[in-house]
């Protein structure tokens, strides 16, 4: 049996000011989700198991209206997971800051069937001071591994909020 660990790094300056935490990762969703005009909002359902310093783990039963025409999750569904994922994930560690996606990609390994509840696994692993490397791990229930994606992010200035609603 292999194993392959991940380490990352936060440096001290982004440590200090992450916000660790489910309740935290499950604001940084609920803001993304419940809001009509963004893409997320498809995910509404979505449960967050855990998340902080820039990582997630979400769980999702995928709902019959996202299947392909060979009646399992749609490719570009999956790609929209590893997306908001590893951004959310990344979100928990960035407070505040907007970024924007710079190269996403994803390794499809077999089918997620209609009904089935999957985790998604979004990490961090490496936070620069203007770019973020992320991944993104989706699997079946029985731990077997759906897909995969790595998503890079250009870490840009911090949110206007007032103006971000």
């Amino acid at each position: 049996l292999y194993c392959i660990v991940m380490s990352y790094r936060i440096d001290d300056k982004t440590k200090s000011e992450s916000i660790d935490g489910l309740n935290y990762a499950k604001e940084v969703v609920a803001q993304r989700v419940n809001l009509p005009h963004r893409f997320e909002n498809i995910f509404k359902d979505i449960e967050i198991i855990s998340g902080g310093n820039g990582n997630i783990v979400c769980r999702y039963t995928i709902p019959k209206n996202l299947s392909n025409t060979h009646g399992s999750l749609h490719g570009g569904i999956i790609a929209s997971l590893v997306d908001a994922v590893s951004t959310w994930g990344l979100s928990t560690a960035t407070k505040h800051h907007r970024h924007i996606s710079v190269d996403l990609s994803v390794s499809y390994m077999r089918k997620a069937e209609l009904g089935e509840t999957i985790t998604i696994e979004g990490k961090t692993v490496k936070l620069g001071g203007r770019v973020a490397f992320l991944t993104a791990t989706l699997l079946d229930k029985n731990q077997k591994i759906i897909a995969t994606g790595k998503h890079t992010k250009l870490i840009l200035g911090p949110v206007d909020l007032e103006s971000d609603q």
